[in-house]
């Protein structure tokens, strides 16, 4: 039965169906094959699991991450990783993997987080000879960061549906996600050997003590955001949907009043870039 499920798959692949819409109708109808489920119930049950109040936080940290890309947010965070390892080899790749790590920790989202990162960094590494290939494949693999480092819209999702504690999978998540970001400066390090990519062994700079102090305090507040948010869910503050509230309460507030780069009029388009990227509302 499974090899029949999985050449429908490819099949329907294959002629052009999207993947989403395959996947979910070879799972409908390996659900109508057996014998045992009921039909009615299981439309009844699949509604069930929607209407969860947990599944809210997801497009309130989808809007967090879109906030926080308008605001500035994403933009300091970058400039503050590049300042931190940019003098390393390969430091736009070193910082951009860092910068992960950071957003990571505000936006839960592996989408958010790389296309907030690509918009400052991709432009950026091909002016300074990068291989538009190895930028694009490194933000995309750093953006798996998102999935792992609390606040993670994949650990709530599962939490919902599993009825699993959804602080416990959050606290479990810090150190490996932390540990694919090490790995994945390995990874790069590694590279800055290969003959084939000679721009990564390019040095600009060196490190600078003053001039991490001169950028700390003007992302103070960028840093200061996954503290508060993964610090108020593990502490019991708030739960994980409070937590996406007050993910775009902060990162409102500190693009509008710190930064002064977000006004009343651009919370419409804001607001229409998060709702196109809430998987829900695609077309």
């Amino acid at each position: 039965m499974i090899w029949v499920m999985l050449g429908l798959l490819l099949a329907t692949m294959l002629i052009g169906i999207p993947i989403l819409l395959c996947i979910a109708l070879i799972g409908f109808i390996g659900i109508a094959a057996e014998p045992g489920v009921v039909m009615p119930m299981f439309a009844q049950k699949s509604f069930a699991q929607l209407d969860s109040y947990t599944l809210l936080a997801l497009p309130f940290f989808i809007l967090a991450g879109a906030l926080m890309t308008a605001g500035g947010m994403s933009e300091q965070l970058v400039d503050f990783s590049r300042v931190l390892v940019g003098h390393l080899k390969a430091g736009l790749a070193h910082a951009s993997v860092v910068c992960s790590m950071i957003l990571s920790g505000v936006s839960g989202s592996s989408t958010a987080d790389a296309s907030a990162i690509a918009q400052v960094l991709v432009p950026t590494m091909k002016q300074n000879g990068y291989k538009a290939g190895f930028a694009a494949a490194l933000i995309a693999t750093a953006g798996t960061i998102g999935a792992i480092i609390p606040p993670s819209m994949t650990m709530v999702v599962y939490g919902a549906i599993a009825q699993v504690s959804i602080g416990g999978l959050f606290l479990g998540g810090i150190l490996p996600g932390f540990l694919v970001g090490f790995l994945l400066m390995v990874v790069v390090k590694i590279y800055t050997y290969h003959p084939d990519y000679p721009e990564l062994r390019v040095t600009h700079g060196s490190f600078e003590f003053q001039k991490v102090l001169s950028s700390l305090k003007s992302v103070w507040p960028a840093l200061l955001g996954p503290l508060v948010i993964v610090g108020g869910i593990l502490g019991g503050i708030f739960t994980a949907t409070e937590a996406g509230v007050v993910a775009c309460l902060y990162a409102y507030l500190v693009g509008a009043f710190w930064y002064g780069k977000i006004r009343l009029r651009d919370l419409k388009d804001i607001f229409v870039d998060a709702a196109i990227t809430t998987p829900w509302c695609r077309r």
